[in-house]
């Protein structure tokens, strides 16, 4: 047996218990094996593969069948639609949770359109299992239903808090960050943390880039009163 090869073991989906069978691929030994001892403790879950890479990964999926598959997006990188293209023609009936970079919405888009889930890797432990029990619970739904797991990095303004979306809409309005501050009662200073947690959330570089991804293309002026103003150059600080 392989080495990345657990038993096989029998599941609802496919043998009336309920248990619900997963695969895990990730290339960092350590974090794939934490994770599945973690899954394991799960009542109604059962790792029956782990796979380093896509090879044995969809190698996994057509000898084990999961229920499910967890796939790292950071292992695949931009090859990574063309493993869910191929687990899925290797397990038609198996659903695909891709964990992709926080602001990576390029992937998440793409694996959403391949028929797969998409979380981001930042995402909770505790998530990770809804996801898992949400996509089982999905398996006899018509072919290329979507399933119930959001795809919550697919739109920028889910990855903020409420403080800083305030911000973004003071940001899109052309305010500095001293107008931002008097606006909302806070110190320039706390403005400028915010958004430096805001350009690392989006993964950009400047504010302009920030709007853009928040609001659109309109980003290099835009409007606000009696004519348009350009969004202030001030970096966060």
């Amino acid at each position: 047996m392989n080495r990345h090869q657990l038993p096989p073991s029998t599941g609802p989906l496919a043998g009336g218990s309920a248990t619900i069978r997963v695969l895990a691929t990730d290339d960092r030994t350590l974090l794939r094996n934490a994770l599945c001892l973690l899954l394991a403790r799960e009542v109604d879950l059962t790792v029956v593969g782990r796979a380093t890479d896509a090879g044995s990964a969809v190698a996994l999926a057509a000898t084990h069948r999961p229920d499910v598959v967890v796939l790292d997006v950071e292992m695949m990188g931009p090859d990574v639609v063309a493993c869910v293209a191929r687990l899925k023609a290797a397990c038609p009936r198996t659903r695909v949770i891709v964990l992709a970079a926080p602001g990576d919405f390029t992937s998440a888009r793409a694996v959403r359109a391949a028929g797969a889930a998409c979380l981001p890797r930042k995402s909770t432990y505790d998530v990770l299992v809804r996801a898992i029990r949400g996509e089982a619970a999905a398996l006899d739904a018509a072919p290329g239903n979507p399933g119930p797991t959001r795809t919550l990095i697919e739109r920028p303004a889910d990855l903020l808090t409420p403080r800083e979306a305030e911000i973004m809409a003071c940001v899109a309005q052309a305010m500095s960050n001293r107008q931002i501050g008097r606006r909302l009662t806070i110190t320039e200073d706390t403005v400028k943390r915010h958004l430096r947690n805001v350009f690392r959330k989006l993964n950009v570089g400047s504010r302009i880039e920030a709007v853009n991804r928040l609001y659109g293309g309109a980003a290099g002026r835009l409007r606000g009163g009696s004519g348009s103003r350009p969004v202030p150059a001030e970096l966060p600080g």
